[in-house]
């Protein structure tokens, strides 16, 4: 009788998990169709001229087996989350009312799995617009969903999760005792075997903890973390206002500082050939981010080749290739990175599909979509700390190389510059109003309009939201810096390691943030962080006021490792200036624009430039899969950049002309830093003294640049 009662249990058992399964798959694949209509709507609305129809199609067309597999994991992946999320509503209403063992009890075992199906997603909602707020868009009717999360902690929707799935959990076993009974007896004979299993996985893992790689390091190693858009005015021990650097300014204090740094291009990979070749943008040739093939080579000597020589073992990591990037083909014995491409922005940009956004972010979701692993372009899900813990584990595979350079860029700063928890919540004491935005880089309708509105008010509204995001993601760089910083330590790995702490550019923050596009706006685009600590510390707290580039990073390492520095290396070593030799007060640097989009306008050229009317038509598709700058518009590109050419005091920009001749304004970056007023009336020897040495830097171009 007691059999014939489990049986009976069992066949509404099944019944219960095929309804509930049935519930969430329908729910999972409704919420799939809706989404796609909406993606599809989206992309039928861009013009066919728009960069994205044009990757897309063009992309369709070269890889047809590559989408249709995507879209299978796609699908794949909606229908395990409706099973899963199906069971366990299912779960909860056997808990709540039991099997359903006739007609009527189905139905309303259905209609009970639907409430509990939105009870969990509620829950899911609750966590994920908590942890990623910038998922929300802000209309109105999203507020009192920002004024729930305003009130709540991390530790809220847990303790209300786990009381639920906790008192369902008891009130299923209680209600079913019988077959859990039956079900722990038949266990029971299995605990010995399960105890020997756990004890032989642990001995496996004992031994290999003990036969791991010995730490063999024997240095000089060199580390090169270079974060994306760090200003170095935003340094709280540069007196900026906001707490927004506490552990660089703990490094600082053993390091050497160097307040006027620049980098000679204001964007991620032409700075990043500059740092390893030594040379200006006109001599390496990376003039703009997502070079060609042809482009996309490191020029040699650089500092792969020159520590390639000597066994040590290179390695890059960063956590967005979406516009920069590296390749082991450039000399690397290891590149850590999300694989750069298409598919790298389709995933993160363009399929913007709210339950994989919610319910991705995990190894299951990165089992079905790699791409979302410590990746920046993720943009609602991304965690700093995804990628601080992967160089924590590197830093670690490393102690045992003999000798090693790590370099790493951090993309906290780039965009799409979402902050997520719980670093929204610097510098507000927890709260923040609504409407607010959690995006850096990106304003709302309102604020849109307010650029182009005449009252200053909005303007500074906008400004000041744009700068207190800035700071959060600040902040959040310094957490990532102080971990990797402490894990340095903790290794000793401070006491053989030249350590270089950089940016890779600033940024000119206002309405719309942005760099490389102009050189007359102040010098924020092109200042870098840029601190040097020799190991062990030896070097101690010495800040200089030298301007410097961050093509002098290659020659100062190579000077440390008493390396002689080839002729083609236009930057200088550091090294003499910080063992306090003087340094070149007369020294020049050098600067230009990238793919110049805003410049041309904010100097007045006319509206139909090649280069203001559809920007965007630049980028092509490449047959590897590389989304890539198409070198047809190389020379319309070169034809509409700045350069300019600074001293300690003053700095000349030349700006082209339609015709293809140059306009220059001279400012005085001392007493003039936003560059408000060209002088060069004002100071026509400087002027004259300027004008030639920007020229003859110009000349210096290659004579095609774009063969």
């Amino acid at each position: 009788m007691v059999n014939s009662a489990i049986g009976s249990d069992r066949a509404a058992m099944r019944s219960a998990a095929q309804i509930a399964v049935g519930v969430g798959i329908i729910w999972a694949l409704t919420s799939l169709s809706i989404e796609s209509i909406m993606l599809i709507r989206y992309f039928h609305q861009l013009p066919d001229n728009n960069f994205i129809t044009k990757i897309m199609n063009d992309a369709i067309r070269l890889f047809p087996l590559a989408h249709a597999w995507l879209a299978l994991r796609i699908l794949a992946f909606y229908i395990l989350l409706g099973t899963f999320v199906g069971l366990l509503s299912g779960a909860s209403t056997a808990a709540s009312m039991g099997w359903p063992t006739t007609r009527t009890r189905k139905i309303v075992f259905t209609c009970v799995t639907c409430l509990y199906l939105g009870l969990v997603m509620l829950f899911v909602f609750w966590k994920f617009y908590f942890h990623f707020p910038a998922a929300v868009p802000e209309y109105r009717m999203y507020e009192p969903v920002l004024s729930l999360v305003k009130r709540t902690g991390p530790v809220h929707f847990r303790v209300a999760g786990s009381v639920f799935f906790l008192v369902h959990g008891l009130l299923l076993v209680w209600r079913f005792r019988s077959i859990a009974a039956v079900r722990v007896k038949r266990a029971a004979q299995f605990w010995k075997p399960a105890i020997v299993m756990l004890a032989v996985a642990a001995l496996f893992s004992v031994v290999k903890e003990l036969r791991a790689s010995p730490e063999n390091n024997k240095g000089p190693n060199i580390i090169l973390l270079c974060f994306d858009s760090l200003l170095p005015s935003h340094l709280h021990s540069e007196r900026y206002p906001r707490n927004t650097s506490p552990h660089m300014d703990r490094f600082r204090s053993e390091s050497v500082f160097f307040r006027q740094a620049f980098s000679p291009l204001a964007r991620t990979m032409p700075s990043w050939a500059s740092m390893l070749t030594g040379a200006y943008p006109h001599r390496h040739g990376i003039r703009w981010d997502l070079p060609s093939r042809d482009r996309r080579k490191i020029i040699a000597p650089n500092l792969l080749t020159e520590l390639g020589k000597n066994d040590y073992y290179l390695a890059f990591m960063t956590d967005d290739s979406t516009f920069s990037y590296m390749e082991p083909s450039m000399g690397w014995d290891t590149v850590v990175q999300p694989e750069p491409g298409y598919f790298n922005f389709l995933t993160c940009y363009a399929l913007k599909l709210n339950l994989i956004e919610m319910f991705g972010n995990n190894a299951v979701g990165e089992l079905f979509f790699p791409l979302k692993k410590f990746n920046r372009a993720v943009s609602y899900t991304y965690l700093p700390e995804e990628m601080t813990d992967q160089i924590v584990r590197m830093l670690h595979k490393l102690k045992s190389k003999e000798r090693f350079l790590l370099a790493v860029h951090f993309d906290v700063l780039h965009a799409p510059g979402t902050v997520p928890y719980p670093h929204y919540r610097h510098f507000e004491n927890g709260a923040f109003e609504i409407p607010y935005r959690f995006i850096f880089g990106e304003t709302d309708l309102s604020f849109l309009e307010a650029e182009f509105s005449e009252s200053p008010d909005q303007r500074d509204e906008v400004e000041w939201h744009q700068t207190l995001i800035y700071d959060k993601l600040f902040r959040a760089s310094d957490e990532q810096f102080g971990v990797i910083w402490e894990t340095i330590q903790q290794l000793q790995l401070d006491q053989n390691s030249l350590i270089i702490l950089c940016s890779d550019h600033g940024e000119n923050l206002g309405v719309v943030p942005h760099h490389g596009n102009t050189l007359h706006q102040g010098d924020d685009a092109n200042s870098i962080i840029l601190m040097v600590r020799l190991p062990g510390g030896g070097s101690g707290a010495l800040e200089f006021d030298d301007a410097v580039s961050n093509a002098d990073i290659f020659p100062t390492i190579l000077d440390y490792l008493g390396r002689e520095i080839p002729g083609t290396v236009e930057g200088i070593s550091l090294l003499p200036l910080m063992e306090g030799m003087a340094g070149q007060p007369g020294r020049f640097l050098f600067a230009e624009t990238a793919l110049n989009f805003l410049s041309l306008k904010a100097s007045g050229y006319a509206p139909d430039h090649p280069m203001l009317g559809n920007p965007m038509r630049v980028y092509s598709l490449e047959p590897d899969g590389k989304i890539a700058v198409d070198e047809k518009f190389c020379r319309e590109i070169m034809g509409s950049r700045d350069f300019m050419v600074r001293s300690r005091d003053h700095k000349l920009v030349a700006f082209p002309r339609l015709d293809g001749s140059l306009r220059y304004s001279l400012y005085d970056v001392k007493n003039d830093p936003e560059n408000t007023v060209d002088i060069k009336t004002d100071d026509p020897q400087t002027y004259s003294f300027l004008v030639p040495i920007l020229n003859d830097y110009i000349r210096e171009q290659p004579l095609d640049p774009c063969d």
